[in-house]
């Protein structure tokens, strides 16, 4: 299973509140905003506190499972 932990800058938002994000919720953000943008980056840095590389590695193994 993978686990994202979110730092604490990103306390109330809706990943941190369980404490990570898992694979469901990466694919589910993957399907909510598809494509790649800059918009998209910061919105991956914000909603979910990793780096966008970090994402694509996180959910290239989300699929994969």
């Amino acid at each position: 299973m993978v686990t994202v932990c979110m730092p604490p800058a990103y306390v109330g938002t809706r990943w941190e509140q369980h404490g990570h994000a898992q694979p469901t919720d990466l694919l589910a953000f993957e399907a909510a905003h598809p494509g790649w943008s800059s918009n998209k980056e910061m919105r991956i840095r914000h909603e979910l506190g990793i780096t966008p590389v970090r994402y694509a590695v996180l959910l290239e193994r989300a699929a994969e499972s």
